[in-house]
């Protein structure tokens, strides 16, 4: 009678490198697929958080005779340049139920120098195009309300091969979307 255990057969050492192996594969796959998974959640809520400020925008608009903010597209810029640094997160604050959070977008990362949010108040830039011009304005209507852009990422946050420079957009019409 032969003993159970005795007919027991170690893993040769090609076996245990296949097997290695293909847990390495798959345990790369699995990486890569967090990593998109990350970014892209990371892009819905910028793209939330710019929903909510376009609502506050129409807010802004019905409260104010039709006229965008006053507010510079780069505070820490019209600073430096010694003129008044209105910044849109304060302008459009209480018309976005004083949530500042919104401003920041959670791919908003600089490194070693903070983050847009940290410098500007905002990890959106206004276009200080609109700047005190009325709703209608030539500036708007000669391109249409769903071309002229609000407010955009600094940066291209978003940006994930084979797209490298995507940003996102919030537009006069109040839809969020790239430029293209």
């Amino acid at each position: 009678m032969r003993n159970s255990l005795a007919s027991h057969r170690n893993f040769t050492l090609v076996e245990l490198l296949t097997v290695i192996g293909i847990i390495a594969i798959l345990s790369g796959l699995l990486v890569g697929g967090l990593h998109r998974a990350r970014q892209s959640s990371r892009r819905a809520a910028c793209q939330s958080n710019l929903h909510q400020l376009g609502l506050g925008v129409q807010m802004y608009l019905d409260s104010n005779s039709e006229v965008f903010p006053v507010a510079c597209g780069l505070p820490s810029m019209a600073q430096s340049l010694g003129e008044p640094e209105k910044r849109i997160s304060v302008e459009l604050l209480s018309y976005v139920g004083n949530n500042g959070e919104l401003f920041k977008c959670p791919a908003d990362v600089l490194g070693e120098n903070g983050t847009y949010f940290d410098r500007e108040g905002s990890s959106y830039e206004y276009n200080e195009r609109l700047s005190g011009e009325k709703r209608y304005s030539s500036s708007v209507t000669d391109y249409g309300e769903s071309v002229v852009p609000v407010l955009f990422d600094y940066d291209c946050f978003h940006a994930v091969l084979p797209q490298p420079k995507v940003k996102n957009y919030l537009f006069v019409d109040g839809h969020v979307g790239d430029l293209e």
